[in-house]
Formats: structure tokens, C-alpha cells, sequence
């Protein structure tokens, strides 16, 4: 029987009163699959009318995809000679061309000894639907739990590797052309984190770039996560910036807002680059939130992590920094050691201390450094002053009296040193002010190889420390000055011992001879002859002369530490109180001392330059060889008096301090030793009348040289 006249004799049959009285949509089919009858309530579904249907094979209505397993099934079917047959899920296609999810049971159905095919089709969008949701919901849970125990690893140094890897996992669940993860390393800016997207292919948001899509900061702070179609931007976004996302193919965009204690600290994005699927499907996005918190939680554990170590790391160095800062007894050596220890307990590639120099260049003097990149800091033009070749962030952490932090010095547009930290490797840098008082007396800098090495806590370590090192560096100088101030009283108490013995022994001396030839005199008067009276009357005079200078320097000494000394400024002629000098000796004496030179005119008090001249011929006859000469000479600026002898002369570390009071110029074996205050008190009075003393070791000679400014006129 053909097919139409099958659909005649159903038409006419019970089959169909059958059809029409039951509600469930049916379709009978001959054995070859091709349609008899359609009930009204399946034409209904199917968008056709029942005359449209008749005559075709059933196959047409199936989804193409679904066809292969629909006519597998039928044959099956026929051949197993059963009554009915198992429920086939399949997808019909309506005239309107949507795709209708069924369950279909199967029967044969025999009439007239013919045998029909009656297919039973119940749609089952709506339960479908709710297995697809629970099956999404399942998968999204399988997701976040697969992210979560990534992302609780406790081992903090791969947690860039895993918020990594999550990133790329949730771009292919979503099937996403891009995923990302921005951090806001600095409020209001955002860095790239991570980034999933296809070879070669930067993504739309790295391509146009945040600073040109400023909607986004806008949906991050609304905190909620957000779904943005290019194609039909909102009041929310500019049409312009949804054309630039446009033009890099992107079709829709998810953002997902990540905060921490009330703050944002990010943002996580999702993007499609397909028109017929956006990047997450709208009523899905809620099953984003759990994952948006893990993400989150691992951000922050992140952060808090971070923020650990590089604090531990500041803490360890400054533990270690105070035990050097206690043992420490040398400033140089405190500095050197605080440097080394930051380096190698704290992990830092370089460190220096610089002391600021108030001269014309405001240089910064380096006084230690250790680390990678040994004598870097000596090639940079240090300097704390304010202009264009200024000394970078140590000279701003002087100027400001505050640390000056630098987190990436690549991109550190502010950094002016000559030699640019990053093209070293040195990426971040922090520099704290050491204060003296009030005032900057140095700067302690860190460099380190990683970006973004130090935080706000970490320099707060470090200033606190920096305040600690001043501090120490005070208390060594102090320590030093007490030393020196010490040793000074030590060898002040010494001379000063030796200079009563001395005092003692010179006023002895003299006042001996004064008192013996005076009581000769007195006593055998009568029995001495003219001569020899006359010779013990000179040797009374010279006695009492020496006295006489003695006391006068002890006077000059005494006025000179009071500040009550007072010289007279007239004209003198250094020859002619040279040669009066001399001749106070007598004949003797000046006998055995060579004089030259003509006039030398000078201004200043002639009493205190004989004084002088006194003091170094007494120094030459004490301690001088055989040969004394004095010399005096001049030009249109300075006129001089030299005291040359042939002695064994000053020894080159004395040579300055023999001018110290109470220290002795000579310990010559055998000789009478003086106070060790002539060549003191000299100095002072000719430094005093414009002059100076000094001292010099000239082939065989010592040569002391007093000079004075030529008289103006």
C-alpha cells in the first residue's frame, strides 16, 4: 500500500479518533519511517500543520546530528519484534527552526493486518534545562573546589604559579578567548597579574588598555560582578570604548571585583570573542561569587604573605644590625658591618651609608658599602642638592628628612643619578635619613633585585633603626672624644708632673748659683780678689735672668689659658731684637752663634719677640750641636727670623705636637730638661701678633722659623 493511501485508510479509522482524544503529542509512521498521521496537539509543537507532515519521512524532523542514532534505533526496533521499544531522547527541529528537546516512546501498532509505527513525543525542555543547571552548578562547584585547593597551598612561593594556573583552568571552563587577574599594586592603579589567552594573542583588555577603559574602575568598585556586552553598551560605558574592545573582536566581557578588608585590591576578567556565546553565561554569573571569594582570600593571603617576608626580612637584618650596633667601637667598622649584615642577612644585593658634605657641591661622601655591584656607589656624582643632576632618592630622604621609597626604578621617572639603578638590576631602593639632633647627618640605602622588595612597615623598620645607628654613631664619637679627652688629661697630668719636678729643678738651678755667690760675697768679700768678684757679681745677673724668663713664661702661660694676655702692635726690627738677644747671653755665647741678614721690619710687641727669640736660641744651646746660626730675611709680604742648628733635630711625628704646652721638644741624654712651655707660649705669641712658628727638618739642620707680616708703613 502507498503511503497515501495508508493516510487515507487512517484517516477514515479508529486511529484517528484515537489521535485526537489523547492530549500527548503522537506521530504514526509506516514501517519505513515515513509519517501517516499527526495528531493536532504534535503539529502543534512542531509548528506544522498535519497535511505539511504527511508523506514525510520522520527523519527530516530530527536535528541533523541526532538522525544517524534516530534511524539506528527504528531498525533496531523493527528487528527485535517487541511490542515496544525503549525511549529514544532526541531533538526535533520545529518549522521555526528551534531545536526541541524529546523523549519519544516507541510502539507498533497493527490494524487491518497492517502494521504502523505510533511514536509518542513528550518535550522535556524544561526538565533538561534544570539538569543542565544542576550539571552547571556541579561543574562550577567542581571548579571552585579545583581553584580553592590550588589556591590554599601554605607554600607562599608558588602562589603566583597557582593563581596562574587557576587563571588558565577557569578560560577553559568558560571556553573564554581571555582570562585575566589586574592587582592594584598602588591605589587607583591596576598591574597585570596573570593572563590566559591564545597564542599571540594579547586580549582585548591588554591590547586597548585600562587606562582608556576608566568604566571598568567603576564596575570594580560597584563591587558586584558585572557582564558587559560590546555590542550594547549600557549607560555605564562609553560607546566608543565598547567599539575599541569591538575592534579586537571582543563580544562580551565579565568582571569580577575582588576586594580585602573593605578594599579593592583587584579584579579578575573574563572575555569572548564569540557572538553566539558570551564570556560567561548571564544567569550563571551568581556561580561566580564562591569563586570570587577564593580568589580573594588567596589575594589576600598572597599580600599578607608577601607583606610577612619582606618585613621578616627588614626585622632579621636590624636584629642582627643592633647586636654590631652594641659590640661596635669603631664608627668606620659599625658602618661597614651595618652594611654587610644588611646584605647578607636580609638578602639584599647592595647597601651604603653616605654622610651629606655642607661644602659649595653639597656632595654626599660614601663611608661604607658591601654587596653586589662593588663600587657602584663610588662612580655616582653624589650630591644632596636641588637641581636637575641632583642626587636621586638619597638626596631627596636628606632634603625631605623623610625615607624616600622607590618600588620600580624601570619606571621611576623621578630617579636623575647618573648612573640609573635599574640598568644594574637594582629594581627597588629605599633610602632613610640618619639624624644627628636635629639636623641629617647621613642616609642609609637598600637595594634590591626584586620590585616592589620593601613596604611601608619594612621602612618603618628601617627608619627606626636608622634613628638607632645615629644614635650609636653619636655615642662612638662621644666615646672617642672622651678617649681623646682623656689621654689629653692623661699626658696634661703627666707633664704637668714633670713640670713641677722641672719648674723645681730650673728655679733650683739658678736660684743655687744666686744664693752661693751671694753668700761668698757676703761672707769673703774682703779676701776675693777684683776679678773674681766681679765675675761672681755676672754669674748672679745671668742667674737671676734666667729666672726672670722663666717666670715671665710661666706668666705668658697662665695669661694665654685665662685669655688676659695682651701683646702691643708697633713698629720692630726682627734683626735688631735678634741681636739683642744675643748679646744678653755675653761674650760666650754670642762667640759660638753666626748672625745674618740686614733690617726686617715687622709690627708687633717687642718684648714678646725677644721672648721668642729667647726661647729657640735656648732650645738651640740646649739641645743644638755645635754650629747655631740666625737668619733673618724678608719680602714686600712676610719677614722671618730662622734659629738653625745641627743638633739630632725632631722627630717627624713630634714635629707638630713639641708646640702642645708641657710637652718637650728634646730628651737629650745628659741634658737639663725644660718645662715644655717655650715653644707653646712662642707659637701663641707670634700667632697672636700675626705671625707663626714652625718647625722644620732641613737636610741636617733644624730650622725654626719665625715669621711675621712686613711692616705696611
Amino acid at each position: 500500500m502507498t503511503p497515501l493511501r495508508e493516510i487515507e485508510g487512517l484517516a477514515t479509522g479508529n486511529i484517528s479518533l484515537l489521535l485526537d482524544a489523547v492530549p500527548d503529542p503522537m506521530i504514526v509512521t509506516n514501517l519505513d519511517g515515513d509519517i501517516l498521521r499527526v495528531s493536532n496537539s504534535a503539529a502543534l509543537l512542531l509548528g506544522y500543520s498535519g497535511s505539511d507532515l504527511e508523506g514525510r519521512p520522520l527523519s527530516e524532523l530530527i536535528r541533523e546530528e541526532h538522525r544517524d542514532e534516530y534511524v539506528a534505533n527504528r531498525v533496531a526496533f523493527l528487528a527485535s519484534g517487541t511490542e515496544t521499544g525503549p525511549e529514544l531522547e532526541t531533538y526535533f527541529v520545529s518549522a521555526h527552526g528551534s531545536v526541541l528537546p524529546i523523549d519519544a516512546s516507541v510502539g507498533r501498532l497493527a490494524l487491518d493486518d497492517t502494521t504502523y509505527i505510533l511514536l509518542v513525543m513528550r518535550e522535556v525542555a524544561d526538565r533538561l534545562a534544570t539538569q543542565n543547571r544542576l550539571e552547571r552548578m556541579v561543574a562550577i562547584d567542581e571548579l571552585t573546589t579545583s581553584i580553592s585547593s590550588r589556591l590554599n597551598t601554605p607554600d607562599s612561593d608558588i602562589m603566583d604559579q597557582a593563581i596562574e594556573d587557576s587563571i588558565h583552568e577557569l578560560a577553559a571552563f568558560c571556553d573564554a578567548s581571555a582570562a585575566y587577574l589586574f592587582t592594584e599594586d598602588e591605589p587607583g592603579s591596576f598591574a597585570l597579574h596573570s593572563q590566559s589567552s591564545g597564542e599571540n594573542t594579547p586580549g582585548g583588555l591588554v591590547a586597548v588598555g585600562l587606562e582608556a577603559l576608566p568604566w571598568i574602575r567603576t564596575l570594580v568598585e560597584i563591587a558586584s560582578i558585572s557582564e558587559v556586552r560590546t555590542t550594547e553598551p549600557s549607560i555605564d560605558e562609553s560607546v566608543l570604548d565598547c567599539l575599541r574592545l569591538r575592534e579586537q573582536g571582543v563580544t562580551s566581557l565579565v568582571v569580577i571585583p575582588l576586594r580585602a578588608a573593605g578594599h579593592t585590591i583587584g579584579f579578575a576578567g573574563l572575555e569572548s570573542t564569540n557572538p553566539d556565546r558570551p564570556a560567561w553565561p548571564g544567569k550563571d554569573l551568581a556561580g561566580l561569587v564562591v569563586l570570587q571569594d577564593v580568589i580573594e582570600n588567596a589575594l589576600e593571603r598572597k599580600r599578607i604573605g608577601s607583606e610577612l617576608r619582606r618585613v621578616n626580612r627588614v626585622l632579621h637584618a636590624v636584629s642582627e644590625c643592633h647586636d654590631a650596633l652594641i659590640r661596635a667601637q669603631d664608627e668606620k667598622e659599625l658602618l661597614r658591618d651595618v652594611c654587610r649584615i644588611v646584605v647578607e642577612a636580609g638578602g639584599y644585593a647592595l647597601a651604603w651609608v653616605g654622610y651629606p658634605l655642607d661644602n659649595d657641591e653639597k656632595q654626599i661622601e660614601a663611608q661604607a658599602e658591601w654587596g653586589e655591584e662593588q663600587g657602584y656607589v663610588d662612580n655616582l656624582r653624589l650630591t644632596w642638592k636641588d637641581s636637575d643632576d641632583g642626587g636621586g632618592p638619597a638626596a631627596a630622604a636628606i632634603r625631605l628628612r623623610k625615607p624616600y621609597l622607590v618600588q620600580d626604578t624601570s619606571a621611576d621617572q623621578d630617579i636623575r643619578w647618573h648612573y640609573q639603578p635599574h640598568q644594574r638590576g637594582f629594581l627597588s631602593l629605599v633610602c632613610v635619613p640618619l639624624f644627628y639632633g636635629d639636623e641629617v647627618a647621613g642616609v642609609l640605602a637598600v637595594y634590591d633585585r626584586q620590585a616592589g622588595a620593601f613596604d611601608a612597615r619594612g621602612v618603618e623598620v628601617l627608619q627606626r633603626f636608622a634613628d638607632d645607628l645615629a644614635y650609636g654613631i653619636a655615642a662612638l664619637r662621644a666615646r672617642e672624644r672622651q678617649r681623646e679627652a682623656e689621654s689629653q688629661l692623661r699626658d696634661l697630668l703627666e707633664s704637668k708632673d714633670e713640670l713641677i719636678a722641672t719648674i723645681a729643678h730650673e728655679l733650683r738651678t739658678p736660684l743655687a748659683g744666686v744664693v752661693g755667690f751671694a753668700q761668698v760675697l757676703r761672707d769673703d768679700a774682703d779676701t776675693l780678689d777684683p776679678e773674681s768678684r766681679a765675675e761672681m757679681i755676672r754669674l748672679v745677673a745671668e742667674q737671676g735672668m734666667d729666672l726672670t724668663n722663666i717666670v715671665d713664661d710661666l706668666l705668658v702661660a697662665a695669661k694665654s689659658e685665662a685669655g688676659t694676655l695682651v701683646v702691643a702692635n708697633v713698629r720692630v726690627d726682627l734683626r735688631a731684637q735678634a741681636a739683642q738677644v744675643i748679646e744678653a747671653w755675653g761674650s760666650d755665647v754670642v762667640g759660638t752663634i753666626e748672625v745674618s741678614g740686614s733690617a726686617a721690619i715687622t709690627t708687633g710687641d717687642p718684648a714678646r719677640v725677644r721672648q721668642i727669640l729667647r726661647n729657640l736660641v735656648t732650645n738651640a744651646l740646649r739641645y743644638g750641636g755645635d754650629r747655631i746660626c740666625v737668619r733673618v730675611g724678608g719680602d714686600e709680604s712676610t719677614v722671618y727670623v730662622t734659629v738653625e742648628d745641627d743638633g739630632e733635630g725632631v722627630d717627624p711625628d713630634e714635629q707638630e705636637r713639641i708646640f702642645e704646652p708641657y710637652r718637650r721638644a728634646h730628651n737629650a741624654p745628659g741634658v737639663t730638661a725644660s718645662m715644655g712651655l717655650g715653644l707653646a707660649i712662642s707659637r701663641q705669641l707670634a700667632q697672636r701678633m700675626g705671625g707663626d712658628l714652625q718647625y722644620s727638618k732641613q737636610s741636617d739642620l733644624s730650622v725654626f722659623t719665625l715669621s711675621m707680616p712686613t711692616f705696611a708703613g
